[in-house]
């Protein structure tokens, strides 16, 4: 998992999963971990929720070279 700061105050977490089915199961431990911090966070606006969740597969990794 990395956080990485994508703004002043905004932050965006990046994890790496065997699988789907490994996503899914890790969801409640997710969102137990994110309810403590829950309070924290900012309402971005109507559309946009402060734990706004996305995942898709990886098309695309590079190493870097020396």
């Amino acid at each position: 998992m990395a956080l990485i700061k994508t703004g002043d105050r905004s932050y965006c977490s990046i994890g790496e999963w065997e699988s789907y089915d490994h996503i899914i199961a890790a969801r409640p431990k997710m969102i137990s971990n994110l309810d403590k911090f829950r309070h924290s966070l900012e309402v971005q606006g109507e559309s946009i929720d402060v734990t706004d969740a996305v995942s898709g597969e990886a098309i695309y990794e590079s190493t870097p070279t020396r």
